[in-house]
């Protein structure tokens, strides 16, 4: 039993989507009924008080959006740059997110060795009780496995991500285990498969701004599954990545917007937007019958 998929998958059907909600909180972009309250508590030196705006902001968003999401991503950067506030905060968000019956994924894309590693999965898995996460595995094998270690969580390897400049390391040739000459991010692919084979908790982060090369990993690797950023204020193209992103069950996969819901003028539409766009391309090479839902989520 996996919590984070179990999760997933039920909001998946639930929700009639695959829609990821990216949750940076940055409190100079937030509406200005909370960035008004949190700026004047900041100058008053009151933590707690920050701490509740953000919370409360996260609620509000969490509430706004359920009905058109099947996962939640806080990007743990912003939370460390609000100093203690944020960090309180964003242990009441993540159990905001689970009241709501989601799962919650830590974009914290950590990547060290041997204790270090242990102290990073303890903290994001135990401590802060998420049920997955993103790693850098870039250290190697000795990275993934204290993440992998936790069964009943998950783990997404980043593998060919949203970025410009992914291409730098991500797209340069080598001859891997074989005689073949693969891009690092193919051979990345392949060792993520590897690694899933144990447990089924490791995942890759496979950008929606690069299809061509998400079409060779779905085939590399047709049964896992994948973060995938790059919706919303990075532009990609529901119509040109869904089709070869998802796998033959129209699954398999969650997109990723972050700023584009979060500080849209109305979060719920943009949610229920991003979910409709990528539920028009879903079934596009699948020949498969729709799913059914979009209902509300609970929660108050």
């Amino acid at each position: 039993m996996n919590r984070f998929l179990d999760k997933v998958k039920l909001k998946i059907k639930e929700n009639n989507s695959l829609v990821c909600v990216g949750l940076d909180i940055n409190p100079e972009a937030m509406p200005d009924q909370f960035k008004s309250d949190y700026l004047r508590y900041q100058r008053a030196g009151s933590e707690h008080d920050q701490a509740r705006v953000i919370h409360e902001f996260g609620r509000w968003i969490i509430k706004q959006t359920a009905p058109y999401t099947c996962v939640y991503k806080p990007q743990l950067a912003y939370y460390e740059a609000m100093g203690l506030p944020g960090m309180m905060a964003l242990m009441r968000i993540v159990d905001e997110i689970h009241r709501y019956g989601f799962a919650a994924l830590a974009d914290s894309k950590r990547g060290d060795i041997a204790e270090t590693a242990k102290m990073y999965a303890k903290a994001l898995f135990e401590v802060f009780d998420f049920d997955a996460t993103t790693i850098n595995a870039y250290m190697g094998q000795d990275v993934v496995e204290p993440f992998l270690a936790y069964q009943d969580r998950f783990a997404f390897v980043l593998t060919k991500t949203s970025n410009k400049s992914s291409g730098d390391f991500q797209d340069l040739s080598f001859r891997g285990d074989g005689a073949e000459e693969k891009p690092l991010y193919q051979i990345v692919a392949e060792k993520a498969q590897a690694w899933n084979a144990e447990h089924k908790n490791c995942g890759m982060v496979v950008g929606a701004t690069y299809p061509k090369e998400m079409e060779l990993i779905r085939k590399l690797t047709p049964e896992m599954w994948y973060l995938v950023p790059g919706f919303g204020a990075q532009g990609a193209d529901p119509e040109a990545l869904i089709p070869v992103g998802v796998n033959e069950e129209g699954d398999g996969l969650v997109g990723n917007s972050s700023r584009g819901v979060i500080y849209a003028k109305d979060p719920a539409k943009a949610a229920q937007k991003l979910r409709d766009e990528i539920n028009q391309y879903r079934w596009k090479q699948k020949q498969m019958p729709r799913a059914g839902g979009g209902g509300s989520s609970g929660g108050d």
